[in-house]
């Protein structure tokens, strides 16, 4: 089913916008990033779409949305919860009055898809940001949601661990699962997505197929892959 954001405003207190006018519509399984520079309303957006906003900020307009997303902070380390890495996969599941056998299941299920059973019963503050990520994915994941935000989820790892992770988004593409992903350096996530929203300011400056937003994703300073950077650039590989 369809997100649907109708005409967003949020604003402080003083009335200062933080978005202004947001329309945006994302199909079932589609893979949107929402792009733009630090400041652009980007992770704003993600936290409306998952209803999330801090309290001190005013909501003009709508946000309809199927059911609750699942939501990976820019900083994961921020959503565990408990001191072992069990324990925290637990806890929401618990929260939800899942029976305790399922639980188990669910947590063999998802440690053994996502390559983490070894960290099952390590204390959550001893694992390395990669495995921190990979972890609290993992407890994002767990409770089976069909849309998954993730925002700027390759920011805090090192070059291998975000290899990892992209595999893990193709893993949720491949399960028909609808992402939203708050980024501004697309090299890695250039050819997986369907669609750029580009924010500026708190508007929606452009938005489009990756391919249709190339001149303008690099004129505002988003990373591309290089040869896409070199396309922007006017170099007619075809010659």
């Amino acid at each position: 089913m369809t997100i649907d954001v109708k005409s967003l405003t949020i604003q402080k207190k003083n009335g200062t916008k933080l978005l202004e006018d947001v329309n945006l519509k994302i199909d079932d399984g589609e893979t949107v990033v929402l792009c733009g520079e630090p400041g652009s309303g980007k992770t704003l957006l993600s936290k409306a779409i998952k209803d999330i906003l801090p309290k001190n900020l005013e909501k003009q307009g709508k946000v309809k949305i199927p059911n609750s997303p699942g939501y990976l902070f820019q900083t994961p380390r921020k959503q565990m919860l408990r001191r072992k890495v069990i324990d925290d996969l637990a806890f929401e599941l618990e929260n939800r009055k899942i029976e305790p056998k399922k639980i188990e299941e669910r947590i063999e299920k998802y440690t053994d898809e996502y390559g983490i059973k070894n960290l099952l019963h390590r204390e959550t503050e001893e694992l390395s940001s990669g495995e921190t990520a990979m972890v609290v994915l993992t407890q994002v994941l767990i409770s089976e949601p069909d849309t998954i935000i993730l925002d700027e989820p390759l920011t805090q790892l090192d070059y291998e661990n975000q290899k990892i992770m992209i595999q893990q988004i193709k893993k949720l593409q491949e399960k028909g699962k609808t992402l939203i992903i708050t980024e501004h350096n697309m090299e890695d996530l250039f050819s997986i997505t369907d669609r750029i929203v580009l924010l500026k300011n708190g508007r929606i400056k452009s938005r489009g197929t990756p391919n249709s937003l190339i001149k303008e994703l690099y004129s505002e300073g988003v990373k591309l892959p290089i040869k896409k950077e070199m396309e922007a650039e006017g170099v007619n590989f075809e010659n």
